[in-house]
């Protein structure tokens, strides 16, 4: 490293700095264009380069707390733009829906990990963090998904998308109680002392955050959207732009001075602005530096996955991460048939619902600080997560093709899988076949016939006709 003085300041040069960088950018380039060209969502690719620059490979990225701190700028920010595109008076036409949906969803994956609690000892808080975790899904894979198969518009991805964003409503009170109890674990140093700690002070908290929610929801369904300072055409857009961020951070930091969650506030912030006159405005100018971090944070999470730890528990990871994935896809399908939702109609919604959304790894993050999670779990929980974003396409495809097989009785279960992988098969079945002709018409040097003395070196091959 090398310091140049020029009037006082002092400007440092670092060369292997900037070419960690520059290897970062390219490595999420490609991931994302290769995960966009094979029509998968781009943040699965954002994950994918983490695992390529972390431990888990080529172990390019050492600096972990910068990482860290740019993550949790990500996360807020993230929270932020799914605040800032929850267009509340939209959501009034599937409100009752979505919120019994949520509702139960909470309701099923608490049954689940209290049965799995059960069976595998697990403390109380572990529960709680892990039902909170799996119970959301991905906006932005959902979205994605939808919007591939031509059901963003459709009743599917309306009533997909009215869970979706009633699941980021019931993010307020987890992130409320979560955050008690990780100030508790902060003050006490024993989780076991929550114990102790009085009720009524979360159920209070709980309470009045919810209250203030709902206020706050009634306020911006009304009639007229409400005007900001910001919002006016006139402002530059620098002052814009630091204005929004300005109330982002402000929200944010006054949240966590009152006890809670600081991604509540920038969400809450997101949600006044998205339903405010200077929305369309916001999300242009904001939209630029959100990105950037959110490419930051899911390359974080990919630099947190422990390739030793994958490798030494596959089978265990495998387990779960399927019987996750079938487990949402059948307790949703099943509660949306309880509210009156015709079968088709279930099952389509459930599966662009049956991964685990990027807010878990907030969730989990928060239940690691809370020491509800020890360092074991949180590696096991953080890696299923990320392979459910993986697999949630290819889970969609495969489930959909099954069932309108299934819908005309085709016989037999290997007849079944060459129908459903069809495509597939022959992409690779012509693939071998292009493989197999350059092969015939190009001869690799270890192929080619030659003269070998028993000692001496190879002569050259002779000559062709």
């Amino acid at each position: 490293m090398r310091a140049v003085r020029d009037g006082g300041m002092v400007m440092h040069g670092n060369g292997d700095a900037l070419t960690d960088i520059a290897l970062v950018c390219l490595i999420a380039l490609v991931c994302g264009l290769a995960l966009i060209r094979a029509r998968q969502p781009a943040i699965v690719g954002y994950i994918l380069a983490g695992v390529v620059l972390g431990p888990a490979g080529l172990a390019l990225v050492d600096n972990s707390g910068a990482i860290q701190l740019l993550a949790e700028v990500g996360v807020l920010l993230l929270l932020f733009l799914i605040g800032l595109e929850l267009n509340l008076q939209e959501f009034r036409a599937v409100l009752g829906t979505a919120l019994a949906t949520v509702g139960l969803q909470i309701v099923g994956s608490a049954g689940l990990m209290f049965a799995l609690g059960w069976l595998f000892d697990w403390p109380l808080l572990q529960i709680v963090v892990l039902s909170f975790a799996i119970t959301l899904s991905s906006t932005a894979v959902a979205v994605k998904m939808l919007e591939d198969v031509g059901e963003a518009d459709s009743l599917v991805g309306r009533l997909t998308l009215g869970v979706l964003i009633g699941q980021d409503l019931a993010l307020v009170p987890m992130l409320i109680i979560l955050g008690a109890l990780g100030a508790g674990a902060e003050a006490s140093g024993d989780v076991a002392a929550h114990a102790a700690e009085p009720a009524w002070l979360l159920i209070g908290k709980l309470l009045l955050a919810m209250a203030g929610l709902v206020a706050l929801i009634a306020v911006l369904t009304r009639r007229g959207r409400i005007r900001l300072p910001f919002s006016r055409n006139r402002l530059s857009p620098d002052i814009a732009t630091l204005a929004i961020m300005a109330f982002c951070f402000a929200l944010a930091s006054l949240s966590g001075l009152a006890g809670l969650s600081p991604a509540l506030g920038a969400f809450i912030a997101g949600m006044i602005i998205g339903n405010s006159t200077g929305r369309v405005l916001a999300i242009r100018l904001s939209l630029p530096i959100q990105s950037i971090l959110m490419v930051v944070f899911f390359l974080s999470v990919g630099l947190l996955i422990d390739g030793q730890f994958l490798i030494e528990h596959w089978g265990q990871i495998l387990m779960l991460l399927f019987g996750l994935v079938l487990a949402k896809t059948a307790l949703n399908t099943a509660i949306l048939m309880l509210l009156r939702r015709p079968w088709s109609e279930a099952f389509a919604a459930s599966l662009f619902m049956a991964h685990v959304g990027e807010f878990s790894f907030v969730l989990i993050g928060a239940g690691l600080a809370a020491g509800a999670l020890d360092q074991s779990g949180y590696k096991l929980a953080l890696t299923v997560i990320a392979l459910s974003l993986v697999i949630s396409p290819l889970w969609y495809v495969s489930l959909r093709r099954f069932h309108d097989l299934a819908a005309n009785r085709l016989p037999g279960l290997r007849q079944g899988l060459s129908a459903i992988y069809r495509g597939e098969l022959n992409l690779l079945s012509s693939a071998g076949q292009l493989v197999v002709r350059a092969g015939g018409r190009i001869r690799p040097a270890w192929r080619r016939p030659r003269d070998r003395d028993e000692d001496g070196p190879p002569s050259a091959a002779p000559p062709g006709p």
